[in-house]
């Protein structure tokens, strides 16, 4: 039996944790054959680690995002200095109107001066040109896409877009971050439309 590993990497986004067992039952496939599409996710790097979601807050720890503007030349000590620092949990290098460095920092309560001080230390160092520092006003969201959408043969996303319509608000915009869509479908369909480097239609 031919096995969508999509479908498989669908229930592991959405259950982590879940056994072979289980999601063999939901397949309908045996566990020995999960195990095995298991592996080639693995081996094929489609999967890279499974991790715990910590509830910062719960654990007096603070979540702070830093945007640091700087010189691709600089990214690689930059990095390497943002990795040393205790409470860094991800970053990201970052290339558009602002190119740089987007780091997260799980801090404990009331130790923002001390992130502060050691950004200033990098820029001293010539590492950063400038930083701006964000701490979230509302608990953080999560959220990982529905692959069960996802054509991986076409490379497109199968979207009832007459579904979205019924329980859509009136003037609904589509936001297409990726340029996945086509702008005059979707105005067909009776939606405003904003592409990433496309003009609104």
């Amino acid at each position: 039996m031919r096995i969508n590993l999509l479908d498989i990497l669908n229930i592991l986004i959405k259950d982590p944790t879940a056994s072979f067992n289980k999601i063999a039952k939901k397949l309908s496939l045996s566990p020995t054959t999960v195990k095995k599409a298991y592996n080639k996710l693995i081996s094929e790097n489609l999967i890279s680690s499974v991790y715990a979601l910590v509830n910062y807050p719960a654990i007096d720890r603070e979540m702070v995002s830093v945007f640091i503007k700087s010189h691709v030349r600089k990214w690689n000590m930059l990095e390497n200095a943002l990795d040393g620092h205790f409470y860094l949990r991800s970053r990201v290098r970052c290339i558009g109107s602002v190119a740089g460095i987007h780091a997260f920092f799980a801090i404990p309560k009331g130790t923002l001066p001390y992130l502060r001080e050691f950004l200033e230390g990098l820029r001293n160092m010539n590492l950063l040109e400038d930083y701006t520092l964000v701490t979230p006003a509302s608990k953080w969201f999560y959220s990982e896409p529905d692959l069960k959408y996802f054509n991986s043969k076409t490379f497109t996303w199968n979207i009832d877009w007459n579904k979205i319509r019924e329980i859509a608000e009136e003037n609904c915009l589509i936001v297409d971050g990726r340029g996945f869509f086509e702008p005059k479908e979707i105005k067909r369909k009776g939606f405003e439309y904003i592409g990433v480097g496309r003009r609104s239609i």
